[in-house]
């Protein structure tokens, strides 16, 4: 007794049994691989145009971060001249109380924001250490 194993693995049928499909449908072998063709179309288009939503994704949020970063300097330079214009208008008080809240803010968020970003440097390594 003789025992055979044979396999095939891909998109396409076995070349043997694309000869049976011809026996019943003489045309069948071409339009299994017309399928297959159209089949592998579709898809890289699909990804395709993933890849370009993607893309237009991450541009936009780049684009969102510039504005909201050139707003956040344009607000602290106001802050920062209204502090000093209040100084010097003889409002010492609220003009320094203005003034030095504008720089502690930006200090602490540029802090805050070291901080956030060592601890992410930190958590990255120590995920790729566990590889």
């Amino acid at each position: 007794m003789k025992v055979t194993q044979e396999s095939f693995s891909g998109p396409l049928p076995h070349p043997e049994i694309l000869k049976g499909y011809q026996q019943l449908i003489p045309d069948a072998p071409e339009r299994i691989l017309r399928m297959a063709e159209k089949e592998q179309s579709h898809r890289q288009s699909a990804e395709n145009e993933m890849l370009a939503q993607n893309r237009r994704n991450i541009e936009g949020s780049i684009s969102a971060n510039r504005r909201s970063q050139i707003l956040a300097a344009c607000a602290i330079f106001a802050l920062l001249i209204a502090g000093v214009f209040l100084t010097r208008a003889g409002y010492a008080t609220v003009g320094g109380i203005i003034f030095s809240t504008t720089i502690l803010g930006t200090a602490s968020i540029f802090i805050t924001g070291k901080l956030t970003q060592r601890s992410n440097t930190d958590a990255d390594r120590s995920v790729g250490e566990d590889k």
